[in-house]
């Protein structure tokens, strides 16, 4: 039985603190406010980063995370839980 191929959800040759930079550009180009990138690696394994951003509006919202994802897949990162993403921020969304 051929073994199943690893997952990759950063390439080599970037540093935690480029992916975070290429998330927060990319919500930036989607007129993201209040970038911020907060190091949280020595708090949980989970992530190195959080970027959190706000939007104007739920669609505004939606469309920085989904080109978030777009920008890092492009460099070969794929997310952990994409599917989760969208019911995640509804909720937030929802709670503000």
């Amino acid at each position: 039985m051929p073994e199943a191929p690893q997952r990759r959800t950063a390439p080599e040759a970037l540093t935690s603190e480029q992916v975070a930079r290429i998330a927060a550009a990319a919500a930036d180009s989607k007129h993201g406010r209040d970038i911020v990138a907060l190091e949280v690696r020595e708090l949980t394994s989970i992530a190195d980063a959080f970027i959190i951003c706000t939007g104007r509006s739920n669609r505004q919202v939606m469309a920085i995370a989904e080109h978030i994802q777009v920008e890092l897949k492009k460099q070969g990162i794929r997310p952990y839980f994409p599917v989760y993403v969208s019911a995640l921020l509804e909720q937030i969304l929802n709670f503000f």
